[in-house]
């Protein structure tokens, strides 16, 4: 996920990016911006929290939960660009 969001991010590869219209945005290159970083995010806190648990400093129930919670990040991101740029 670090290196999608990187794509999407520094790269500007907006094909990546499904069910939005960017020639309609306002400021594309912003929108892609804003949602790569929070891809890139979710990708270092995916890899955070997959370390503590191999290092056995949060259980396997915790593990779920802080991952369900990382992998909605970009869904508030994506919503806040859209409207922001549009």
């Amino acid at each position: 996920m670090i290196f999608v969001g990187y794509l999407v991010g520094v790269k500007q590869k907006r094909h990546l990016i499904n069910g939005v219209d960017i020639e309609s945005l306002s400021d594309p290159k912003g929108f892609t911006r804003l949602l790569g970083h929070s891809i890139s995010a979710t990708g270092v806190g995916m890899l955070i929290i997959g370390v503590l648990l191999y290092l056995n400093i949060v259980g396997f129930i915790g593990f779920t939960i802080a991952l369900l919670l990382i992998s909605f990040l970009p869904l508030p991101c994506f919503f806040y660009a859209k409207q922001k740029y549009a």
